[in-house]
């Protein structure tokens, strides 16, 4: 029978038990070797096993061994031939069952309800069992129904007897029978080889089964004891969380779960006691005042937070604080809400605190692995649909055996492709048609390497990872293991160099615990494949969606770092320098017991299964216990969670309540967020504000190719920062094209240019019908060219039919616009490009003198292309230069004052006769630009009233083409412009970091001054 010691909830719990495992051993370093320690979890089995070490003074020392009850009965298992293992897996039973249970009458109605139904009764299943409740036959189904409950109840009966024996047939042994057989085996002789010492350990509740098991572990060696902790101490704060409660024996009282555990270990026998291992006897003071016991520096430190932001703010800001003071603190934050563990570990890593030992891990239908799988599996039973299809050609895990940069620039090639409507979602052969067809219409325009067969090859390097899965998906119901093994396939295909046959190679960083993880629940499903029915892929991936989000993956993890994070079970026997329990609201801690879907309370009180009873002592007692855990405690909760007020747990209003009104807990403000600085970070700062403030050396600078062409867009560039335009046009430095599914402005932009131009060609329909001032045809003519371009250029994208409602709306005010004109006016050219040089415009101009240039900077073009030339229909050849905008237009102003030079080059171009196509204009009239939105159709004001300023604007823009080629001649490679720089240029610049914008903000007075930045 069990020895009891007693320990006191002030003395941290694994260092008595070493204490006392250590003074039995005595001088003898073999001492331990033939006992056995049972503790409720590894880890603190680990912490016990250091503890042992640190107070034995020896450089080793020979520990008991240390296990679980789960550790135990496995190890007897493997030494016990005569036990079977199990016919299904265990996370497979539920999934084996539901198909089964959706075909039973009472629930054939619902069936989408089968899955949680079959958690629920495999559950109830196992907690019968262990309670010695035959689910077949549970007693009280021959009792006689009493009113409407009884018959409730009796219902509920039958269909778990009924769920049972369809339970039974499908699995015929499962973990609990092995687990039974096991301790039906060991009751009557414990296999060898034996043990001397038996030490049970900080176990507070355990099922009938676990407690038959450690009876039997107890009769089977030499002496036998039972370590255990209650609410009963010293301290003052143990008395006042013991006076808060009420009737001691309630099954709601913290120490009824301690006192349930001893009386099934030891039965009916009195406990025989111990030594008593609290640590100190010193007087006590009686209770007195609460408001001055909480005062107590002893006492946690209560802290709510306004939300769970400023929580882990909070949190983190107390760990930096304390690792600031010894950095050799053993500190933990414990917490059931694994969203502010989330929270707290990225606020500490952003500190730079690295090294986290976070026991937290996360669902395999959250990491890459598992996403892979599902992704693989979307494509699939999509149809090849190409959101899917880009899904899994952009994981990190896929390279289809080609990894590089090349292979990468095909993808991105591939998704500009189908997101700008090129490519179409029609499967496989539909991708291998379109493919082909976008082949044989490269032109001789491109490049070399473009000119061979690009898409084609593509796509035949991709196909092979989906063919299997697609064959699957166009059949009614396969096979569980002919599913996995065709997705085991596709893997294979799609991510050689992460092979899951092989989950421990691959990079580290390509989640290896994922892959393990995703293996071992393919090798499950195998092997529970022949009980599963046949079913359809997208059952097939419903199914492992479902397994792989209960399926927890933790990263691997160094242990034993200052600083963890922990669950709040794990935390319960372990004793730190600082303890901060989070999120300690009313529904994490204790938290609701869910309501039982089969079976009501009252019988399950009559059959002695655990409820919300039992929850609520054990969550009492586990809040007691952590409370004295740590030299300093510190309890958090939000006041606010999910936009709704949140209440702290009822356990901490328990021991507030009768705290006087300054002595309350008061909200905590919120800290500032820590960021790792370097020690030297003030000198470095410093030398970059004197190299701001001296400017940069005149050696440091760089020559770049003269440009063989300059445009509108690049000289506005350069106005606005010199800086910029050498980086994107001498050194080709580009920000990445942005590749979104949705429609952008720019896309619309450019398809209702296509729409103006379709509906103006010279001779088409459109023109007809506005010379002839037919306004219903033409409209009809204009909504017709809408539809058909949106359609090719854009598909079936989400927004198609938003922006084509949106340039219809101002389609009225096009058409009345264009008849006005059409007396006066004909559309010369549309989309035209043009190219003059500046040599022509030197030519051009009337009096070039003081911008003559060079040979090499004449031949340099002036090139862009127009969005319309409008000429005179009275004969005179005077053109109109327009250019269209779907936004917002330059102003007046802009254009008066030079600071917009995209008219002016426009009016040039039709002046020198540059134009594609178009001879030179005999006068220029005019420019404008021309609104395309609802509310701004037409030129409105004018932006050149006529060509009077035209040969001003010439200079302008001369001057400006050549300074912008004479500068980038010499260059500095730190931008030389130290003055104010152009907000606006400024704002949305990327590459704003490297011109080192934001640190001259704050530097000293420059001594250079200039344009732009």
């Amino acid at each position: 029978m069990f020895q009891i010691h007693t320990v006191a909830p002030e003395m941290p719990f694994l260092r008595a038990v070493a204490r006392l495992l250590l003074d039995d051993a005595g001088a003898d370093p073999y001492g331990m070797a033939a006992d056995l320690v049972l503790l409720p979890s590894q880890r603190a089995c680990a912490s016990l096993r250091h503890l042992m070490l640190e107070q034995s003074g020896r450089g080793a020392v020979l520990t008991p061994r240390l296990l679980t009850a789960a550790g135990l009965l496995r190890d007897l298992g493997d030494r016990l031939p005569s036990v079977d293992p199990p016919a299904i897996p265990d996370r497979l039973r539920a999934a084996v069952l539901a198909p089964a249970l959706a075909e039973l009458p009472w629930l054939r109605k619902h069936p989408e309800s089968a899955p949680g139904l079959a958690e629920e009764l495999v559950d109830l299943f196992d907690d019968m069992r262990r309670h010695g409740i035959d689910p077949g036959a549970p007693e009280g189904m021959s009792d006689e129904p009493q009113g409407e409950f009884g018959e409730l109840l009796a219902t509920d009966l039958r269909r778990v007897a009924e769920s049972w024996r369809l339970y039974r047939g499908l699995c015929p042994r499962d973990e609990i029978d092995r687990e039974l057989r096991i301790v039906a085996a060991v009751a009557g002789s414990w296999p060898e080889p034996a043990f001397r010492r038996l030490t049970v350990a900080g176990f507070v509740s355990m099922t009938p089964t676990t407690a038959a098991l450690l009876r039997s572990a107890a009769a089977a060696a030499d002496s036998a004891r039972l370590v255990m902790t209650g609410i009963e101490g010293e301290g003052q704060l143990s008395r006042l969380f013991a006076a808060s409660f009420g009737d001691r024996d309630a099954e709601t009282h913290p120490a009824r779960p301690a006192a349930r555990a001893l009386a099934q270990l030891t039965g009916d026998q009195p406990p025989e006691l111990g030594r008593d291992l609290r640590p100190y006897r010193e007087r006590i003071a009686p209770l007195g005042d609460i408001a001055a016991l909480f005062r107590n520096p002893g006492f946690p430190r209560w802290v709510p937070c306004s939300d769970p932001e400023t929580e882990s703010r909070v949190i983190a800001a107390r760990v930096i604080e304390a690792l600031r003071v010894d950095s050799g603190r053993r500190i933990t934050v414990a917490t059931a809400d694994r969203g502010l563990a989330r929270r707290v570990a990225a606020q500490l890593r952003d500190a730079g605190l690295t090294t986290l030992d976070d026991s937290g891990g996360a669902p395999l239908s959250t990491r890459g692995a598992g996403r892979l799988a599902w992704q693989l599996l979307r494509c699939a039973t999509t149809g090849l649909n190409h959101q899917a299809l880009l899904e899994v050609l952009t994981h990190p895990d896929v390279d289809f055996g080609a990894p590089g940069e090349d292979f990468g620039r095909k993808i991105l090639n591939f998704e500009k492709e189908v997101l700008h409507g090129h490519l179409a979602a029609e499967g496989l052969a539909g991708y291998r048609r379109l493919a082909e067809k976008r082949d044989a219409g490269i032109g001789p325009h491109e490049g070399p390497a473009r000119r061979e067969p690009y898409w084609a090859p593509f796509v035949e390097t991709i196909a092979p990872a989906f063919a299997g899965l697609l064959k699957l998906a166009g059949r009614r119901r396969v096979a569980c293991a002919e599913i996995t093994a065709a997705l085991r396939a596709s893997w294979k295909v799609a991510a050689p160099s992460q092979p899951l046959d092989d989950a421990a190679a691959g990079s580290p960083v390509h989640d290896p615990g994922g892959r393990i993880a995703l293996a071992d629940l393919l090798d499950e499903i195998d092997a529970a494949s022949p009980a599963l029915p046949p079913m359809t892929l997208n059952d097939f991936a419903s199914l492992l969606s479902r397994l792989m989000g209960k399926v927890e993956v933790r990263t691997n993890r160094l242990s034993f770092l200052p600083v963890q994070i922990t669950g709040l079970l794990e935390a319960r026997l372990e004793h730190y320098d600082l303890l901060i329990l989070g999120g300690m609201t009313e529904d994490v801690f204790p938290g609701r017991e869910p309501r039982p879907l089969f079976l009501g309370q009252a019988w399950r009180r009559r059959m002695e299964l655990r409820d919300w009873r039992h929850r609520l002592a054990e969550q009492a007692d586990l809040f007691h216990r952590l409370l004295h855990n740590g030299r300093e405690v510190m309890v958090t909760w939000p006041c606010e969670k999910n936009g709704q007020p949140a209440l702290p747990s009822p356990l901490i209003s328990r021991l507030t309540l009768g705290l006087d009104e300054e002595d309350q807990p008061r909200l905590a403000s919120p800290p500032p967020l820590y960021r790792p600085v370097p020690p030297d970070a003030a000198a470095m700062i410093s030398v970059q504000q004197d190299f701001i403030a001296e400017g940069p050396s005149p050696a440091r600078h760089v020559e770049t190719p003269a440009p063989r062409s300059v445009s509108h867009s690049s000289l506005a560039i350069f106005r606005a920062c010199p800086y910029r335009h050498l980086l994107e046009r001498g050194f080709g430095l580009r920000e990445e094209q942005e590749v979104l599914e949705d429609l952008r402005a720019r896309d619309v932009g450019e398809t209702s240019h296509l729409i103006m131009k379709r509906f103006l060609q010279p001779g088409g329909e459109g023109s007809a019908a506005l010379v002839g001032g037919d306004r219903d045809a033409a409209l009809r003519i204009l909504a017709r060219i809408a539809d058909e371009s949106f359609h090719d250029r854009h598909g079936d994208l989400p927004q198609l039919n938003l922006w084509r409602n949106t340039f219809l709306a101002g389609a009225d005010s096009i058409v009345d616009f264009e008849i006005g004109r059409a007396s006066a006016w004909r559309p010369a050219a549309c989309e035209a490009s043009f190219s003059f040089s500046l040599g022509d415009l030197h030519q051009w101009l009337d009096s070039p003198s003081g911008l003559e240039p060079s040979a090499d900077e004449a031949a340099v073009a002036l090139a862009g292309r127009i969005d319309r030339i409008d000429t005179a229909r009275d004969g005179s050849e005077s053109a109109f230069v327009i250019d269209y905008k779907t936004g917002s237009r330059p102003t007046a102003r802009d254009v008066s004052e030079q600071r917009d030079l995209q008219l002016p080059i426009y009016a040039l171009a039709a002046a020198i006769g540059g134009i594609e196509g178009m001879p030179a204009a005999s006068s220029v009239a005019g420019g404008a630009y021309y609104g395309l939105a609802a509310d701004t159709v037409g030129f409105g004001k004018p932006q050149m009233a006529d060509a009077s300023a035209l040969n001003d604007q010439a200079r302008t823009v001369l001057a400006t083409a050549l300074e912008a080629i004479r500068a980038g001649a010499s260059s500095p490679l730190v931008p030389d412009q130290w003055g104010d720089p152009d907000p606006d240029a400024c704002r949305f610049c990327p590459f704003r970091g490297v011109c080192r914008y934001d640190e001259r903000l704050n530097a000293p007075e420059p001594t250079r001054t200039g344009g732009g930045a």
